[in-house]
Formats: C-alpha cells, structure tokens, sequence
C-alpha cells in the first residue's frame, strides 16, 4: 500500500523530514517490552549503522509503545543511540501516528481509543520518502549492501 503523508499534521516528524539529508524516514513503532521487537531492532541497528554516515540511505524516528518515560530512554541509550525520537512526553504526535498507521501494541487500544481489529500491531516500520512524502508500507530499498524493507530488514551477505 502505498499513499502520502500529510507532514504538516506532524511536528516533530516534519521537522526530522525537513532537516534529513536521508532520502528516507522510517518510522519504527516499537517497544523495549515487547520480545517481538528485540530482533528487529537489533537488525535495524545493524542496518543503521552499516551506513555511509557522510551519505545515509535512512533515518530511524523510533515511536514509543514502552510504558514510561524512564523505559524508553534506557532502550534509547543500550538499543539505538543516535536514532531520533519522538519525545515520551509529545503523547498528541506519538498518539496520532499510531492511529494514522494503525500502528500500536495490543494492550494501548483501549487507551488509544481504537479496536484490535486492522491494527499492525508492533514492531512496525513505515518508510516515508523525505522528498515526495511518498508512503511506503510494504516496500524495499535496496542500496550497495543494505537492503532495507518496510516489514523485514535485513543485510545482504
């Protein structure tokens, strides 16, 4: 599926977007406690880092599911570093993405206001075109030894 994201609904990302020399953004909805997340973010830590930094492919804005802001500042400095974040406590903009992309952990839907049914469930990456705003949810970029796709990220060996 792919459509276009409305920047200007989205501070923060807007920003991150704005100020990427990246072709792409991902945003990686997640959380330190949930298992499925921890091979995910591992390998995209991997993929990160295999970057040229001089001429990245990809930026990395992670939204939290974690359950304070305590927890996503630890998973922050032991499991990514230098992605960016979208604040623990901007709860509007991490809120509203989760809802645009129907991204969110079983136990937020009661809070977020919405049902189990056609969410994607963590871990969950989208990946936003920084010049065309393009949105990709089932896609793959491929550049030199990094192969980087919106469900599975893995590395070329």
């Amino acid at each position: 599926m792919t459509d276009y994201f409305d920047i200007d609904s989205f501070p923060v990302t807007s920003k991150v977007i704005k100020e990427s020399k990246s072709e792409l953004l991902c945003l990686y909805f997640a959380a330190s406690w949930c298992p499925d997340c921890t091979p995910v973010t591992a390998s995209l830590k991997e993929l990160y880092e295999k970057q040229d930094m001089n001429k990245k492919l990809f930026e990395i804005l992670y939204v939290s599911s974690d359950s304070s802001a305590e927890q996503m500042a630890k998973s922050a400095e032991s499991s990514f570093g230098s992605w960016f974040v979208i604040p623990f406590l901007n709860v509007e903009e991490r809120t509203n993405l989760k809802k645009h992309f129907k991204a969110y952990a079983g136990k937020e839907a009661s809070v977020l206001g919405l049902g189990m049914v056609g969410r994607n469930g963590i871990p969950y990456v989208v990946v936003i075109n920084c010049k065309t705003y393009q949105v990709t949810h089932s896609g793959e970029v491929t550049s030199g030894d990094i192969h980087l796709s919106s469900n599975i990220f893995s590395s070329r060996r």
